[in-house]
């Protein structure tokens, strides 16, 4: 029987090439009553810029900023369940002491 002249070989390979955060808009915020006045805002604002390609490009980048930022002072979803789940809590121990109406059991 011979004997193999392969060696087991482990090869790792890793890069520390950074990834950019993607911007991704939701349909939803179109829906929202604050989307309009941002967008207006930084649209219109003041850009020193002569080429009208640069203009557009410098627009649509500080209306991505502001976008980011006015998405990340939305109401947070998890902060929205934890008060959820806190009047849920209030309506049962409240029923513990007596039967809820009608309303409060819908609600």
């Amino acid at each position: 029987m011979e004997t193999s002249d392969h060696w087991p070989c482990v090869i790792a390979v890793k890069t520390n090439i950074p990834k950019g955060r993607i911007f991704r808009f939701e349909n939803y915020w179109m829906e929202h009553e604050s989307f309009l006045p941002v967008v207006v805002a930084y649209w219109n604002g003041q850009f020193h810029q002569t080429d009208p390609t640069l203009l557009l490009l410098t627009r649509f980048k500080a209306q991505r900023a502001a976008l980011r930022i006015w998405q990340s002072k939305l109401s947070n979803m998890e902060q929205t369940i934890s008060n959820i789940k806190l009047v849920i809590s209030f309506l049962d121990s409240i029923e513990e002491w007596r039967d809820l109406s009608i309303e409060r059991i819908k609600f």
